[in-house]
Parts: structure tokens; C-alpha cells; sequence
């Protein structure tokens, strides 16, 4: 999960959770015809999705917990029925403050944002098939690093790049 530790200038946002997709506190979110929805991994070079922000409350009045992520968070609903059963608070903005409708308030992100996050399970180690003496080359020889051309970094832990970060092109 993610949180912001220098902001944008940007402030937050409410914004409805699509039907059927859950949404946790600190997740990174992004939106398809003005719902949220969460942010997935890079598909490509040329993928152009980009997060809008951080999640950082919900509007269930009884927020449910998740003991595997160790946070709360909500799945959108889309039948008055099913909307009208949820406890809810008001939320601002542009929304009616007795809107049943399931949302989350959002930190947005520019370019000056800083964020920090961790990450569900351990990180496979890299090892590079011949790294140059000068720390300029890293040469991915293991089937098992499924990497993106242009969309994943390497952090070196060790050698000429120790502590630096690496781009994968």
C-alpha cells in the first residue's frame, strides 16, 4: 500500500467506485468513465495509463478490514438495492452528501508528488549475466525476470550501482 509523502498542490477528490471492483485504503487508483478502479501493472512500452492517486478514505460508515493487506476497503455496487443496504457518510465535492453510491477520497499525484509504498510479498532477486566493471551495462539474462522495455527499474544492491536505480530499456 501506498502513501503520500509530499504532495501535489493537487488536493483530493471523491470519486464513485465501479461496480464490482474493491478498492483499498492506499492503493493507487485510476479511472474508466469517471469511476475508480484500481491501477494495474504495466502491459507495454507504450502503455498510457497512469494513476490519478492514492486512496486514502472510504465513505462506509463501518469501513471493512482486511487482515491480508492490513487496511480497509470497499467494492462498488451498482443496484439501488444494494446501494440503499450500505451505512455510508456524506462525502464532498460534486456529489450529493446523501448519495448511497460507493467512494473513495483521493490524493492526487503530479509530477512533483513523492509517494511511498511497499510491496505484498517479497522481491525476486536479479541476478545480471555480466554486468560491466563500470556499472553502465546490465545485461537480464533470466527467463524469470519478466521485464517491459521502457517501464521497470532495477535497484542495485551491490557493484558500481549500489543504492542506484536502473532503467530496464
Amino acid at each position: 500500500m501506498f502513501k503520500v509523502v509530499k504532495e501535489s498542490g493537487l488536493g483530493t477528490i471523491w470519486l464513485p467506485v465501479a461496480n464490482g471492483q474493491t478498492v483499498y485504503v492506499g492503493q493507487l487508483v485510476k479511472t474508466s468513465g469517471g469511476l475508480v478502479v484500481p491501477f494495474g501493472a504495466a502491459a507495454s512500452a507504450g502503455d498510457a495509463n497512469r494513476p490519478v492517486g492514492v486512496v486514502v478514505a472510504t465513505n462506509d460508515k463501518d469501513p471493512t478490514y482486511s487482515a491480508t493487506y492490513k487496511t480497509s476497503y470497499i467494492t462498488g455496487v451498482q443496484t439501488q438495492f444494494a446501494q440503499k443496504a450500505r451505512k455510508w457518510q456524506g462525502a464532498q465535492g460534486m456529489w450529493s452528501l446523501g448519495d448511497p453510491i460507493p467512494m473513495v477520497q483521493i490524493e492526487l499525484i503530479g509530477k512533483d508528488t513523492v509517494i511511498q509504498g511497499t510491496f505484498s510479498g517479497l522481491l525476486t532477486e536479479f541476478h545480471p549475466a555480466d554486468p560491466s566493471s563500470d556499472g553502465s551495462v546490465i545485461t537480464k539474462s533470466e527467463g524469470s525476470q519478466g521485464t517491459v522495455d521502457y517501464n521497470t527499474i532495477f535497484y542495485c544492491r551491490s557493484g558500481a550501482n549500489k543504492g542506484i536505480y536502473r532503467k530496464w530499456r
